[in-house]
């Protein structure tokens, strides 16, 4: 039987270089490709190009691409992803963007409040980054579109979830998120070390009720995709065996009590 490739489709601030250490350590031996910064597009191209025979090569592939990346191989493909709610995903970016002087909209960031950062349109991926990744629509990507997203993005980020995602996970819940990911690979459970932990930002909880109308207005299909994605994991869990699923319980609590925004209340 063909072994799948594993496509880790990494949404910026989603824990992404903790989950692709954890994940690596599955790979070992094996050959990985990352589609690297700055330029992502071109590193996707490269491997979009270049034919399933040179694809093929590789077992894992990493880094910030949208879905349609399993079009470069002939072999079957998984598809992984964190995702995580979306006002806290934005309060991280503003402020990593900010405090990072390489970062291409530093200067911008640093001149813009919260909420005019939001609201400013300076980046596609300000706006529903989430679901312009899962849609893969070329007119609305996260780092070149040029339309906003659209209920039509919406649709595809869910459908292709629904059926190309070995698994989803939820920022929220990082460390269930994997065990269940293990539970569907049958790899042996991973411990998850968070890194690039964006320091000094408030939290979702801390933020004003004018802000957060900003925030979740930039990102109402993200909440829509959010709450699906939760609800999945919560599915994965009540799945389990019953043993299983009590233990799981027990160590990591219930998902299903937290929804899109009620960590920021």
């Amino acid at each position: 039987m063909t072994q799948p490739v594993f496509l880790y489709l990494h949404i910026p601030k989603t824990a992404g270089s903790a989950v692709i250490s954890a994940i690596r350590e599955h790979f070992l031996g094996r050959k990985s490709c990352e589609v690297e910064g700055p330029d992502y597009l071109a590193s996707e191209a490269r491997l979009l190009d270049g034919g399933s025979s040179r694809a093929d090569q590789f077992d894992l592939v990493t880094g910030h691409f949208s879905y349609g990346l399993h079009r470069a191989f002939a072999r079957p493909c998984h598809y992984y992803a964190i995702v995580r709610d979306p006002v806290d995903r934005l309060i991280s970016l503003y402020y990593f963007t900010k405090s990072t002087p390489a970062h291409p909209r530093y200067s911008a960031a640093n001149d813009m409040s919260l909420m005019q950062y939001a609201l400013s349109g300076i980046h596609p991926e300000i706006e529903n980054c989430q679901t312009k990744m899962l849609s893969g629509r070329p007119a609305s990507n996260f780092l070149n579109g040029v339309e906003v997203c659209s209920s039509e993005d919406i649709d595809r980020a869910i459908a292709h979830l629904d059926s190309s995602f070995v698994s989803v996970g939820v920022f929220e819940h990082l460390e269930l998120s994997l065990r269940m990911l293990t539970a569907k690979t049958g790899w042996p459970n991973t411990v998850v070390a968070r890194q690039n932990v964006t320091l000094n930002r408030p939290r979702a909880s801390d933020i004003s009720d004018e802000e957060r109308r900003a925030l979740e207005s930039v990102n109402r299909f993200d909440l829509i995709l959010y709450r699906h994605a939760l609800d999945r994991l919560c599915k994965s869990v009540d799945d389990l065996p019953f043993a299983a699923r009590s233990w799981l319980r027990l160590r990591f609590g219930s998902p299903r009590a937290q929804d899109a925004g009620e960590s920021r209340r």
